[in-house]
């Protein structure tokens, strides 16, 4: 099943350190992708996070 962070946020009650735990990553790379809704640059496949390769911060991204 894919999901994206956001759609997941509600099944833990919104605790980002459960979150990561569950998918594999480090709380900060939640914050990371937690506004990105649309699942663009990110994914939960499984249970385990996809990301896009060549994304590199929050910040790159407004540039796209």
């Amino acid at each position: 099943m894919v999901q994206t962070i956001s759609e997941l946020l509600p099944t833990v009650y919104g605790n980002v350190t459960e979150l990561a735990r569950r998918i594999g990553c480090n709380k900060a790379t939640v914050y990371k992708y937690m506004d990105d809704t649309n699942g663009e640059f990110h994914a939960v496949v499984n249970g385990k996070l996809m990301v896009r390769p060549g994304f590199k911060g929050r910040y790159n991204r407004d540039k796209r």
